[in-house]
């Protein structure tokens, strides 16, 4: 039986901005804004990596 993934991203999302504003101490907008630049890899990195693969592969024929 395969598991699916979805909890192991599910949870963070569900229970970091709870923990950053009441045992991190942030407030709501911080916490907010922390979770918004954790996106900065997800749409940045794709775009990169593939640019970097057509550059370091030969061109298909």
């Amino acid at each position: 039986m395969r598991r699916s993934r979805t909890p192991s991203v599910s949870v963070p999302l569900t229970y970091l901005p709870t923990y950053l504003v009441g045992a991190g101490g942030f407030s709501p907008q911080r916490a907010g804004t922390v979770l918004l630049l954790m996106t900065a890899p997800v749409l940045l990195a794709p775009p990169l990596a593939g640019a970097l693969a057509n550059r370091a592969s030969p061109p298909a024929c």
